[in-house]
């Protein structure tokens, strides 16, 4: 019996395997947003200090956005959307489990960008996908997120 591993490469592969890809980022950055009026209440926060809070997170990807090329030149784009994907998930569960707003903010600053260069791995190995099978599929990845 072959192994999952061993099977030929096809578009139809490579189109499932960027739709997980997006699939779990969406989930990564969702599972912490229902615990954000538990976090603002632990750290004791107005809604003006919780919002400034929560901009750590596009802060941290408009700085790591310039990056993206460079990083995906650098490690490739399954690499940099792997090891991207993991460093995202850590951070994130390090801000859910901070015990001060300035950890918190940090891990947030840092998921931020970490999203940010995975979003663009995401979007090279969506646009490789689409060339590969000869029609669009970025819509329907960008729907599973």
């Amino acid at each position: 019996m072959p192994s999952l591993l061993l099977r030929p490469a096809s578009p139809a592969r490579a189109r499932t395997g960027v739709s997980l890809m997006f699939l779990t980022n969406g989930v990564l950055f969702s599972a912490l947003l229902p615990r954000y009026p538990e976090i603002k209440a632990a750290f004791d926060l107005t809604d003006s200090q919780f919002g400034l809070l929560v901009v750590a997170f596009p802060t941290g990807a408009l700085v790591a956005a310039g990056l993206g090329g460079r990083v995906i030149r650098r490690l490739g784009v399954l690499r940099t959307n792997a090891v991207g994907s993991v460093l995202l998930a850590v951070a994130l569960a390090v801000a859910a489990a901070s015990g001060s707003v300035w950890s918190f903010a940090a891990m947030l600053l840092l998921a931020g960008a970490v999203d940010a260069l995975v979003d663009a791995a995401q979007n090279v190995q969506g646009v490789l996908v689409e060339q590969w099978r000869g029609r669009s599929a970025m819509n329907s990845f960008h729907a599973l997120w």
